[in-house]
């Protein structure tokens, strides 16, 4: 059994394009919500750490939560959404 618990808290910004109106945009600076959720997909499946838990905060928007548990789901196959 390990002696350690490896956790990654992310806080994606992953507002929809209703919020997004107004604001500037996310960093890195992306067009879609869709695009920064393959970006951070690709960030935690490229990632040397061999994650235990992944948390993945304000992805408000449905179609990036599709894009992230669709590409997450083969390394972390025990998603909770909410």
């Amino acid at each position: 059994m390990s002696q350690s618990l490896r956790l990654l808290s992310w806080n994606t910004q992953m507002r929809s394009w209703a919020m997004e109106v107004g604001f500037p945009p996310s960093l890195p600076p992306v067009t879609t919500a869709e695009e920064r959720a393959e970006l951070i997909a690709d960030g935690i499946l490229g990632s040397p750490f061999d994650y235990d838990i992944v948390a993945l905060c304000e992805v408000f928007d449905e179609d990036s939560r599709d894009i992230l548990r669709s590409r997450l789901r083969r390394r972390f196959p025990w998603i909770v959404t909410k």
